[in-house]
């Protein structure tokens, strides 16, 4: 009796270690609109819920804009790689990106997640949550304004062309 109470014990030890790793992760300001050749900086939180310290050594940007000409990877990231205590929060720059100047008018929609280099009791890296985030492009108000003029110029011919 006392083998099977011993057994019963070491596997709920062994299993709440394993659920116990936990890296909830949130961006403050997910999604950001820029002009080109400006600079989207985006904050966020990881708290770890684990009762034990974790390293973090990166936070990894999922399915980045692929028309960047320079790589969308963190250009500032805080003091990588930091320890995150028991039960800690970190609350700062995720990511510093600057957009190039020749990035395409668009809504780029990304994934970002916190890693470390420490591994669960099954082998698998320790990560936090996939966190959706995104980063529009607009056109410059100069080209706004040039593209609404050539269309203004256009209508009015063809308004013109169409009157006779």
């Amino acid at each position: 009796m006392a083998k099977s109470v011993l057994a019963c014990l070491l596997v709920l030890l062994v299993a709440s270690s394993a659920a116990s790793a936990a890296l909830i992760f949130s961006l403050t300001d997910a999604d950001q609109t820029v002009l080109p050749g400006s600079v989207a900086i985006y904050h966020g939180v990881l708290t770890n819920t684990d009762n034990a310290p974790i390293d973090i050594v990166s936070f990894v940007f999922l399915n980045p804009p692929a028309d960047f000409v320079t790589p969308i990877f963190p250009l500032t990231e805080p003091a990588i790689p930091f320890t995150l205590q028991a039960g800690g929060q970190f609350s700062g720059i995720v990511a510093d990106i600057s957009v190039p100047i020749d990035a395409l008018p668009t809504t780029h929609n990304f994934g970002v997640a916190a890693f470390s280099d420490q591994h669960d009791i099954n082998g698998d890296s320790i990560g936090s949550n996939n966190v959706s985030g995104s980063l529009t492009v607009t056109p410059e108000p100069a080209s706004a304004i040039l593209v609404c003029a050539a269309l203004l110029a256009i209508c009015r011919r063809a308004h013109r062309h169409h009157s006779r």
